[in-house]
């Protein structure tokens, strides 16, 4: 079912989890309290995590993030873009995405940081359409159209620790471009 960016709005706030478009993959969205209703509907692991959607550097405060070497250099060439950047937090670790798909950005500015992964069964391909979420979950499930995903792959994403920054899945940014940046960078420290 294809539903408008307010009523996008208007069911995460009650609660529930829609479908988002992003650059690479559509996305599954809930509010920070639908962890498990987001585990239950992928049928995932727990021991696999998800991202947190957030639409400004500003939302990282309320994670308590803690800042490493070269972030705002990454941010400021990376994001909004296809790069999940997991950063020490007094929970232990988390990972932030900033999606480059206006609808998405517009909606997280609205409702605060969101919970963000794959739309797809665990297991599956990543749905790059509306009508493979509909396959995947039903044609009822609320989805905001946003055509289909430009890269159409999932994002990269980098950890920090040790105190360097590390690949850990190559997605659809070049990790070796992100390496080269990241080596500029500490030489000209």
């Amino acid at each position: 079912m294809r539903i408008s960016e307010e009523h996008a709005l208007q069911l995460l706030l009650a609660g529930e989890i829609v479908a988002l478009p992003t650059e690479t993959v559509y996305g599954l969205a809930g509010s920070l309290d639908q962890f498990e209703k987001i585990y239950a509907l992928k049928q995932r692991p727990k021991e696999k995590r998800f991202a947190i959607a957030i639409s400004s550097l500003d939302m990282l405060d309320r994670f308590e993030a803690k800042i490493p070497a070269n972030f705002y250099e990454l941010t400021e060439q990376y994001w909004p873009g296809p790069l999940t950047l997991i950063l020490p937090t007094n929970e232990g670790t988390t990972a932030f995405r900033m999606p480059d798909q206006t609808q998405t950005l517009n909606i997280i500015d609205k409702s605060g940081p969101l919970v963000l992964t794959s739309a797809n069964l665990s297991g599956q391909a990543s749905a790059t359409t509306p009508e493979e979420i509909e396959s995947a979950f039903g044609e009822e499930f609320p989805i905001v159209d946003g055509g289909k995903c430009l890269l159409s792959r999932e994002s990269t994403i980098l950890t920090y620790n040790d105190n360097e920054w590390k690949v850990i899945r190559q997605g659809a940014f070049d990790a070796e471009l992100i390496k080269s940046f990241i080596t500029r960078n500490e030489k000209q420290e």
